[in-house]
């Protein structure tokens, strides 16, 4: 009797440990699922090969361009500010050229104006002067006085009146005539830079052996002129 009674409690201290462990008596079998799936992913791990220095550098290099890059399509408030503003640029450019332009050939009219002007005012003073030494002479320096008008005359002019003052050189000296002239008044009938036509009337106060009171003629001549080196000559002369 005696022996049984030691034996029992330590069968129940062995199930009452069973029971702490697990109340089912199964504990034992999660354990070695959770040590066998551990050894088998080591063992996975081993069987692997270990990645490459540049494979581990490709993975890591779009991770870390990422970060700084910017789309394309995103412009930067500077840039957006330039793009919008060339219009405005180029509108200002070409009313700049267009002023230049217009400015350009307001002063060209202006200095063709000038040029016309200033042709019209020394055509007409130089008519005025080349009309009274064509009408004034005296027979007692008559190469002098034909020397003056051929000096402001043109080949063709020089020729012509050459021969004619040599034909009257002989009467006028004869005659001892004596002629001053006086322009009444002249007036422009065309001019340009390059030409103009004068028409001037012209009093001529003479006096000769003929006669004994001097005498008054008035006459209106047409005279042509033409530009040459910056002065006037004479190309034509025509008695109305």
């Amino acid at each position: 009797m005696s022996d049984d009674t030691s034996a029992a409690p330590e069968t129940a201290e062995v199930g009452a440990g069973d029971d702490a462990a697990s109340p089912r008596g199964g504990t034992a079998r999660p354990a070695e699922t959770e040590v066998t799936t551990s050894a088998r992913a080591s063992s996975a791990g081993a069987d692997e090969p270990a990645p490459r220095e540049d494979e581990v550098v490709a993975d890591r290099a779009p991770a870390a361009a990422e970060g700084p890059v910017v789309s394309s399509r995103v412009r930067s408030p500077v840039a957006h500010d330039r793009v919008r503003s060339l219009p405005v640029v180029v509108g200002l450019g070409t009313v700049a050229i267009a002023l230049a332009v217009a400015l350009g050939l307001s002063l060209s009219a202006l200095g063709h104006e000038d040029a016309l002007t200033g042709a019209r005012t020394s055509a007409l003073a130089a008519a005025r002067t080349y009309a009274v030494e064509l009408g004034g002479y005296d027979y007692r320096d008559l190469d002098r006085d034909f020397r003056v008008v051929l000096s402001h005359s043109t080949p063709s002019f020089r020729r012509s009146f050459t021969q004619s003052s040599d034909a009257l050189k002989t009467t006028l000296s004869t005659y001892h005539a004596v002629a001053e002239a006086t322009v009444v008044s002249a007036g422009l009938v065309s001019a340009s830079t390059s030409g103009a036509v004068v028409l001037v009337l012209l009093e001529q106060r003479i006096t000769n052996s003929t006669q004994t009171t001097p005498t008054t003629d008035r006459s209106q001549v047409e005279m042509t002129l033409v530009s040459s080196g910056g002065t006037w000559l004479i190309a034509k002369v025509n008695l109305l």
